[in-house]
């Protein structure tokens, strides 16, 4: 018998390891679906966090993929290179928004920082 769990297991471990920064540019771009551009300039002119919803059972189930990743290699320049594809108008928030690229770097430092959180 085949131990299906298993088997998704190791694929997944597969794909993370062959992918591991698309993985983490996708979990940043999917984390910010239903952001719109008016929270993200709200955050940015207020310096407020913009993950402050995500709960730590969601945080939990992204870092048992995440823990295959070396976090550490994904920049703000490679998101926001994947942003101009996946989210333009947030984009254009980010870097027409005085400190808008300084705001999106802590972001980003936000999320490298509770998905190595244990």
């Amino acid at each position: 018998m085949v131990d299906v769990d298993a088997a998704l297991e190791r694929f997944s471990g597969f794909l993370v390891g062959a992918f591991g920064d698309r993985v983490l540019v996708s979990i940043a771009i999917e984390m910010l679906r239903d952001i719109t551009p008016d929270m993200v300039y709200d955050c940015i002119v207020t310096n407020k966090p913009l993950l402050d919803g995500v709960s730590n059972s969601d945080w939990q189930k992204f870092r048992k993929y995440a823990n295959k990743i070396n976090i550490k290699m994904i920049t703000t320049d490679d998101l926001l290179h994947h942003m101009q594809r996946h989210r333009s108008d947030l984009l254009g928030i980010v870097i027409n928004t005085p400190g808008g690229i300084q705001w999106f770097n802590g972001f980003i430092n936000d999320i490298k920082a509770k998905l190595l959180a244990t």
